[in-house]
């Protein structure tokens, strides 16, 4: 319970411990429950169950499961214009994700300036263990500007600690916002 973590073991032996070996991976489970205390499996060893004692819930897994989450949708879309100052970023993915650790960097697509710098643990960022992430920038973007969105390879991981695998270019989410709208006087 220390990492709210489940490792995974191989034994070459059925029953047999002495023979088991640490495959390097694990699953955290933390976003559902950071006291987990029993853990059973199915028949077949599939989906493994999780009784947490923090949220007193059980939460199911499927353990079959080794492909990494993708990006279905995001908003604004990319190469968007006119997107309202004031709007929050919306990831749409495959399957259920949890927040992990790591930044979403808004960058200003004319000098690659950093707009804004946001912890992917922190508050700004919502929807851990649903399929949609809404980041919600604390400061309204400027008018009629062009930015470009980063997110850590280590941000977001599935049910089954599958890790997104980011996006470190400039180029696969951009937007420009709507122009100031000038408020003309008459003579």
């Amino acid at each position: 319970s220390t990492n709210d973590r489940i490792h995974w073991f191989t034994l070459s032996s059925a029953w047999d411990t002495s023979t088991a070996s640490y495959s390097g991976s694990y699953l955290s489970v933390n976003a559902q429950d950071t006291s987990p205390r029993k853990f059973n499996f199915n028949p077949s060893g599939t989906r493994m169950y999780v009784l947490g004692d923090t949220n007193n819930k059980i939460f199911q897994y499927n353990l079959g499961d080794s492909t990494n989450p993708t990006l279905s949708t995001v908003s604004p879309l990319d190469n968007s214009v006119d997107v309202l100052i004031g709007s929050n970023l919306t990831l749409t993915f495959d399957e259920d994700v949890d927040v992990e650790t790591g930044n979403i960097l808004i960058k200003r697509t004319d000098d690659d300036s950093t707009f804004a710098t946001i912890d992917v643990t922190g508050g700004q960022v919502t929807g851990t263990g649903t399929d949609v992430i809404t980041i919600n920038p604390t400061v309204d973007f400027a008018y009629g500007t062009q930015y470009y969105i980063q997110i850590a390879t280590t941000a977001f991981d599935d049910l089954n600690g599958n890790s997104y695998a980011g996006i470190t270019d400039t180029t696969s989410w951009s937007f420009t916002t709507e122009q100031a709208v000038s408020s003309g006087g008459s003579n």
